[in-house]
C-alpha cells in the first residue's frame, strides 16, 4: 500500500501523514524506591544515662515550693540546690558536704546581678544575650566557687567589658 512517491505503508507509520504512531516502549517493571526515614536513635541502656538536664528537670519541676526545701539529693554524693523566680529555674549541683544555703545565697546574688544588668531581666534575655549571661557567670563564679560577692564590683567590670555594645 502507498501513499506517497517512493513511501511505503509499514505497520508502525500512519498511512495518511506518513508519522511515526507513538508506541509505548516498556523497558522493565517500576519500582518505587524506598522512603529515607531518619533512623531513631537506639534506645538508652541504662535510666541513669538520660540527659542530665532531663534528669534534673524531672527532680526539681514537679516539687511543692511552699512545703519542700531547695535542696534535693541527686545521685550519690551530690545535691542540687535550686532557686525559681517566675517561670526560671536556677540550679547548682554542690557535694553533699557543702554549704547548701551558700550557693543559695550565691543563686540570689546571681539573679539581683542579671536584673540589674538587664534591667528587669527575663527569659527573652537570657535567651538572646546567652554570651552576656555566661561573662557574668564568669565574674562571679571561678571553678565552681564564689569568686566576687560585690555586685558593684562585677557591675563594673561588666561595664567595662561591654562598654561597646
Amino acid at each position: 500500500m502507498s501513499t506517497g512517491i517512493g513511501s511505503s505503508c509499514t505497520d508502525d507509520t500512519d498511512c495518511a501523514t506518513g508519522r511515526r504512531q507513538a508506541q509505548a516502549k516498556r523497558r522493565g517493571t517500576y519500582h518505587p524506591s524506598p522512603i529515607h526515614h531518619t533512623p531513631t536513635p537506639p534506645p538508652l541502656p541504662h535510666p541513669n544515662l538520660t540527659p542530665l538536664p532531663s534528669q534534673v528537670h524531672r527532680l526539681i519541676a514537679p516539687r511543692d515550693q511552699k512545703h519542700q526545701s531547695n535542696f534535693v539529693e541527686f545521685r550519690s554524693h551530690s545535691r542540687i540546690v535550686y532557686r525559681r523566680y517566675a517561670g526560671l529555674f536556677f540550679c547548682v549541683c554542690v557535694a553533699s558536704d557543702d554549704n547548701e544555703l551558700a550557693y543559695l545565697e550565691a543563686i540570689h546574688f546571681f539573679v539581683e546581678v542579671l536584673d540589674t544588668f538587664f534591667g528587669n531581666v527575663c527569659e527573652l534575655d537570657l535567651v538572646f544575650n546567652f554570651y552576656k549571661v555566661y561573662a557574668i557567670l564568669d565574674e562571679i563564679f571561678l571553678a565552681g566557687e564564689v569568686q566576687e560577692t560585690s555586685r558593684g564590683v562585677v557591675l563594673g567590670r561588666l561595664g567595662e567589658l561591654f562598654a561597646q555594645d
